[in-house]
């Protein structure tokens, strides 16, 4: 940064922007925040790599939780040692430190909050293993009880029984088992005709199909969130937008109208502000 703003050769806005860099990376609050998140984040990526795992039980969820909460509440409480002492080593004015702390420990305040609020019910991500292909394997040896009744306790599963013999044959055909996520297991199914006879399973990969997850599985649905950002920041009039959108969340009943392409193009052609004749006599 002292290079920028002292060699020759470079441009104005880039010599204010090093000087602005420059000052902030001698803001004593800003290094002791810099460290403090440094210390937090990696704790967060614990957590987060634990909760990706397929093999997640409730034990497990109900762990990783309890350290994650721990290790942040720990962090709170050093949150003044850590304040007090600037990246030099030198002692900080006594109100630069209370504020800083403050901001610390209402950080870790808010994270411990957020972590309780999201996996308050973290059952969901145990009844998702119900459909989860690369366990079925296992479930033909041995059938997910705690799994199914995590599911009929969360979600409206009112035969158990039925939904229980129907998971037990869809465990021993692999041939259903085309993917790896419940879309592609619904899918398979419907394309071999065969919802009347997994009606209860149907009912529970729709459920999970919709259901939001914390782990990976929830990326089947990322496709759609990019959609629509997309759509929130195109700077595309807003006519066009809408109707664009519209198409997108209709196509599969566009898809079904015969002559909906036909006509699209009959009114493309008989437009009169076109570059190009389309009609000719």
């Amino acid at each position: 940064m002292e290079a920028v703003r002292t060699q020759p050769g470079w441009d104005e806005k880039t010599i204010s922007e090093a000087y602005g860099l420059s000052k902030k990376l001698r803001d004593r609050a800003f290094l002791q925040l810099l460290e403090f998140f440094s210390l937090l984040m990696p704790e967060v990526d614990v957590l987060y790599n634990t909760l990706q795992k397929r093999s997640i039980d409730a034990p497990c969820i109900n762990s990783a939780l309890a350290h994650f909460k721990e290790n942040v509440q720990k962090m709170r409480q050093q949150a003044d040692n850590l304040a007090a002492t600037s990246h030099d080593g030198t002692d900080e004015p006594g109100r630069r430190v209370a504020n800083t702390a403050q901001v610390m420990k209402e950080a870790c305040d808010t994270v411990i909050s957020q972590v309780e609020q999201r996996f308050s019910q973290s059952d969901h991500l145990i009844a998702a293993k119900l459909v989860d292909s690369s366990f079925f394997p296992q479930f033909v040896l041995s059938f997910p009880t705690s799994e199914l009744d995590c599911a009929v306790k969360l979600w409206p599963l009112d035969n158990k029984e039925k939904l229980k013999s129907e998971l037990i044959t869809l465990y021993r055909h692999s041939e259903l088992h085309t993917g790896k996520t419940a879309l592609s297991l619904l899918k398979s199914i419907f394309e071999n005709n065969l919802e009347e006879n997994f009606a209860e399973t149907v009912i529970l990969l729709k459920i999970i199909a919709t259901t939001p997850m914390t782990t990976a599985e929830s990326e089947r649905n990322f496709s759609t969130l990019k959609r629509i950002k997309t759509f929130t920041r195109n700077t595309m009039g807003q006519p066009r937008l809408n109707a664009l959108a519209m198409l997108s969340i209709e196509s599969q009943l566009i898809q079904q109208l015969q002559d909906f392409i036909p006509k699209v193009i009959e009114k493309f052609s008989q437009r009169k502000d076109r570059r190009a004749a389309f009609l000719f006599k």
